[in-house]
C-alpha cells in the first residue's frame, strides 16, 4: 500500500516565504497583501508575528489616516499576542523592534524597543536561521549604541 501525503506549504516554505514579504512590504502594497493572506491561517507564533506585521506593512500604504491607525493597532495587537505565545524567540521581537522604530512618535502605542532590543541582544544566535537579516538591520538601527552593535560583531 502507497500513502501519499498533499500537504500545501511547510512551516519552513512559509517561513522563507513570509520573510521576503516582510522585507518588501513597506515599499509594496501587494507584497504587505501576500504577506496578509499567506499567513492568515498559520498558527506558529513566529508565523503570527508576520501576520501582525502585513497589517503594519499595509498601513503604510493606506491614505485615509483612519484606515492608517486601525491597521497599525490592529497588526501590533497581534504581534504583541505572537510575543506573548513565544516570549524568547528572537524572531518576534525583532518583527516588533524593526516596526515600533518606525512608528510615528505622534502616534499613542506602548514602546516595547529596549525590551526587545535586549531579547535580541542576549538570545541572536549565528545558528538562527535569519541571522544576517536581523544582525544587518540592528547594525544600522539609531536604536542601539555602538557597544550593543559591537556584541553582534
Amino acid at each position: 500500500m502507497t500513502v501519499y501525503f498533499c500537504s500545501g506549504f511547510t512551516d519552513d516554505s512559509v517561513l522563507k516565504e513570509a520573510r521576503e514579504y516582510f522585507r518588501q512590504g513597506a515599499h509594496s502594497k501587494s507584497s504587505a497583501q501576500s504577506l496578509n493572506t499567506l499567513t492568515a491561517n498559520e498558527n506558529k507564533a513566529v508565523i503570527k508575528a508576520y501576520h501582525g506585521a502585513s497589517y503594519t506593512l499595509l498601513a503604510k500604504h493606506y491614505v485615509n489616516p483612519y484606515s492608517k491607525l486601525e491597521s497599525l493597532k490592529r497588526g501590533l495587537k497581534i504581534i504583541n499576542e505572537a510575543v506573548l505565545a513565544d516570549a524568547l524567540e528572537v524572531e518576534i521581537r525583532f518583527i516588533r523592534f524593526s516596526i515600533e522604530e518606525h512608528i510615528p512618535s505622534l502616534v499613542s502605542f506602548v514602546s516595547h524597543l529596549s525590551d526587545d532590543k535586549a531579547i535580541i541582544l542576549n538570545h541572536l544566535k549565528k545558528t538562527h536561521s535569519n541571522y544576517e537579516v536581523i544582525k544587518n538591520y540592528m547594525l544600522v538601527s539609531s536604536n542601539l549604541t555602538a557597544e550593543e552593535k559591537k556584541k553582534l560583531n
